[in-house]
């Protein structure tokens, strides 16, 4: 989580300053497609070093790779929301792109315990991640109106009954 926690708040940020303002993201989709492209030649860049690979987990990569990916992910983002056209913004916006992100919580959740148990029964280095992707991918299909969709209607159904003034308690003290 701590080399991870620069992509979570890249993601708040953007998700904050597109709710608020969207003429902000607007005027620097440029700026962040800079941004993103300069972070991925950089990482392309520091990638013919041996100690810059996923699989040497070092603290180099951990910190620095993570970051340049995070990057360019925002940049990407924040570019694709200011043009608000374009190849960038319809790639991003097609519909099973945003069923991926609708589900993409219980998929991050699931993927390393399916990928493990994939592992122990399939020996193909083709086949292992295909089937785990599909496994998984399930799950987290399953997961969105079973589970997770209820939940946060529960949540926006409390936080609806605070607002109008009443006390809602959803667990008695």
């Amino acid at each position: 989580t701590l080399f991870r926690m620069d992509a979570l708040a890249w993601g708040a940020a953007i998700a904050i300053l597109e709710h608020q303002d969207p003429a902000w993201v607007h005027s620097r989709h440029r700026l962040a497609a800079i941004c993103a492209v300069a972070s991925g030649v950089i990482f392309c860049g520091l990638s013919a070093l041996p100690s810059f690979r996923l699989n040497a987990n070092s603290m180099f990569f951990n910190t620095l790779g993570y970051a340049l990916v995070a990057i360019v992910f925002a940049g990407t983002i924040l570019y694709a929301l200011g043009s608000q056209g374009g190849v960038a913004y319809s790639q991003l916006t097609l519909r099973p792109l945003r069923y991926m992100g609708q589900i993409s919580y219980t998929f991050y959740l699931y993927h390393l315990g399916v990928l493990i148990l994939v592992r122990q029964h399939v020996h193909s280095a083709f086949l292992i991640p295909v089937i785990a992707f599909g496994i998984t991918g399930a799950i987290a299909a399953v997961s969105w109106p079973f589970f997770e969709s209820p939940i946060l209607r529960l949540h926006q159904w409390a936080v609806v009954g605070e607002s109008k003034g009443r006390a809602t308690r959803l667990v008695s003290p």
